[in-house]
């Protein structure tokens, strides 16, 4: 005798059973079979309540990093816009343009690092440019104003072109600067 009898998970079909019983002793469908089946159909709820709980924990898992990115990006943000604030007033506020200018260099070392922080002054009458703060690794340097006619540079042709350059290393042989330095 065989019989077979279908395991349900609670929800849905989720496969069959099938016992055979050895040759002369016959199947009773209202006794150990049936305990057979009730047991494997309890096993396999607990089976799909353990995944279905494993894949509600992934997925309150990615929820939780997904805030914690986000609420790292929005302080990110708010300490961005306090600087833009803080700059803002020392703009506003009659300082001279030294401390205007050292002002902005605190408050660009809030958010990132500074290696090499300057301003260059283009004077377009005698094609010159003034660099009132150079700072490099927190070194104040005095340089020399340049002219752009005699002493090519990086900074003199973002004044010829006008448009901002990015390097993430000006040190590097394979930097592709658009000028020899």
């Amino acid at each position: 005798d065989a019989i077979t009898a279908p395991i349900n998970d609670g929800s849905a079909l989720a496969g069959w059973l099938g016992i055979q019983a050895p040759a002369g002793l016959p199947c009773q469908a209202n006794s150990a079979f049936q305990l057979c089946v009730q047991m494997l159909e309890l096993m396999l709820q607990k089976e799909v309540v353990q995944q279905e709980l494993q894949l509600c924990n992934e997925r309150l898992e990615r929820e939780m990093i997904d805030r914690q990115n986000s609420e790292r990006a929005l302080a990110r943000r708010a300490g961005q816009m306090e600087v833009m604030h803080d700059i803002g007033l020392a703009i506003s506020s009659g300082l001279h343009l030294e401390e205007v200018i050292n002002e902005l260099y605190l408050q660009c070392k809030r958010i990132v690092n500074v290696d090499v922080f300057y301003v260059a002054l283009y004077n377009p009458s005698n094609e010159q440019l003034d660099f009132p703060v150079f700072i490099d690794n927190e070194e104040f340097i005095e340089i020399p104003p340049r002219s752009l006619k005699t002493e090519p540079s990086l900074t003199g042709h973002i004044v010829q072109t006008q448009r901002t350059f990015y390097s993430p290393d000006t040190t590097s042989p394979d930097s592709n600067l658009p000028v020899k330095l």
